[in-house]
């Protein structure tokens, strides 16, 4: 019971210190959520409420920025007008389904105190993101910090692929009560998970480390370029042991992103530079994981992905939309009810089958809250269009926001594939506080000088704020 005792009391001081110092809080949130499942599988019982360990720091961190960044609410607003009112729309379309959350008795307001978490958390980490970043070094050092905090916790992967603490409950998935595993080559893929209580959950970890990583060697920071390399490769090498395809796709889809955008604005050289890297890395992690014995099997099933990915995401994802339709009706069964943790509740509710994010959408909000999450999406990715044709026209740390957008484009696909691993209030949190510094890109990036008689590139902004001009 002492992790839990010291758990609890560093969420006590985070929260406290969130409330004044809310960047702090970002901070010491990301640390809770990291080490609150490997104190959760130490506990006697594994308690669940554990999980949500992170939940009271972000809170007190919502309410920080509400109160001291007024100036930052206004600018978003005022850059991204449209953005704006389809983020309110979407919030407003979360009443009806609050209140039929009570069909299932007056201990439906767990149901629905569980949904909005879910579905308000991102709208209020945009905003995180935005105040957050006002030069490029806030932007780095959340990258930073978070790598490293991550590369910490993923030892436990290595740990526990080695059999260096054999019985231990701190690591892998026997305290959780499971064991994953998977098909492949004709014999048994074994998922990892080390510190996390998942692979799942320690595949998106490995995932964005990987993705930060080779984002943060884009920036060309000299002698430091080796120690994010090697900070990829370690991602990577864990993504593989994690045996989650829908994990590895991310950082084929975030490479595409940044590629495609460098090469669209003429950037051969680092598109060129960004491609040998990541093959650089890929060569790393093939090593590596011959060092330690990693089975071809793993590489056969993570290659699966390429074949079966974009009939999972037609089929699995947007099929189980219209049979969700059907079953649930117009307005759907009630915030909260396809939540992942919603087994753990005292409310009483059929188990949902729904494992993509749009049938869990469908399945809670109904088709009017499904449309205006369809608006969102849609105003997001106009929004994040105008942010990549801006950092077209801009120099030196401008790059920053491309891996970001990416990042955010990889954690769409992955929710339309599947909506489980977002129940995790860091990975909720953390995605939509990086969608939110993309957003402020135009404030903490320099303006690309034109040479005298050249016309203003269409994307080029003149002074901050950038108005959103798309959509």
């Amino acid at each position: 019971m002492l992790p839990a005792a010291l758990l609890v009391g560093f969420v006590l001081v985070g929260t406290l210190l969130a409330f004044n110092k809310w960047r702090t809080g970002v901070f010491m949130a990301i640390v809770a959520g990291m080490i609150q499942d490997p104190i959760r599988k130490l506990t006697p019982g594994t308690p669940p409420i554990l999980v949500l360990a992170s939940v009271p720091i972000w809170i007190a961190v919502y309410t920080g920025v509400i109160r001291h960044e007024r100036a930052a609410r206004l600018a978003l607003r005022h850059a991204y007008p449209r953005l704006f009112s389809a983020a309110g729309l979407f919030a407003a379309s979360l009443v009806l389904p609050a209140v039929l959350a009570f069909q299932y008795g007056l201990d439906g307001w767990q149901m629905a105190v569980l949904g909005l978490f879910g579905y308000l958390s991102p709208l209020f980490g945009v905003l995180v993101g935005f105040a957050f970043a006002r030069q490029v070094s806030d932007v780095r050092r959340l990258l930073v910090f978070y790598s490293v905090v991550s590369a910490a916790m993923l030892v436990g992967t290595a740990l526990e692929y080695l059999h260096v603490f054999p019985g231990s409950l701190a690591l892998g998935t026997d305290a959780m009560g499971a064991r994953w595993v998977r098909t492949a080559l004709g014999g048994v893929v074994e998922l990892y998970s080390g510190f996390f209580r998942s692979p799942d959950v320690m595949g998106w970890h490995a995932a964005a480390l990987l993705m930060f990583a080779l984002g943060l060697v884009m920036q060309r920071r000299g002698g430091r370029d080796r120690l994010w390399l090697l900070l990829a490769g370690w991602g990577g090498l864990c993504l593989l042991l994690a045996g989650r395809r829908k994990m590895s796709m991310m950082p084929i889809i975030w490479a595409a992103c940044v590629a495609i955008a460098l090469v669209g604005s003429g950037r051969f050289r680092r598109a060129v530079t960004l491609a040998v890297t990541a093959g650089t890395v890929a060569f790393g992690i093939y090593y590596a994981s011959g060092e330690i014995d990693v089975h071809e099997k793993y590489y056969v099933y993570a290659g699966t992905v390429t074949g079966e990915g974009p009939a999972r995401v037609i089929e699995d994802a947007w099929g189980s939309v219209w049979m969700t339709y059907a079953q649930a009706g117009v307005l759907g069964r009630g915030l909260g009810s396809a939540s992942q943790g919603a087994r753990y509740l005292t409310v009483f509710a059929d188990e949902s089958w729904q494992e993509s994010g749009p049938s869990k959408v469908m399945a809670e909000l109904g088709l009017p809250g499904f449309l205006c999450a369809v608006l969102l999406v849609w105003r997001v990715s106009r929004a994040l269009s105008v942010v990549a044709r801006d950092a077209m026209a801009r120099q030196g740390d401008a790059t920053l926001s491309l891996p970001l957008i990416g990042f955010t484009v990889a954690n769409l696909a992955c929710f339309t594939i599947s909506h489980q691993v977002y129940s995790d209030a860091v990975i909720l949190t953390l995605t939509s506080i990086l969608l939110g510094t993309a957003l402020a890109a135009h404030r903490w990036t320099v303006v690309l000088p034109r040479p005298k008689g050249t016309q203003r590139p269409l994307a080029a902004a003149a002074a901050p704020p950038l108005r959103e001009r798309a959509g």
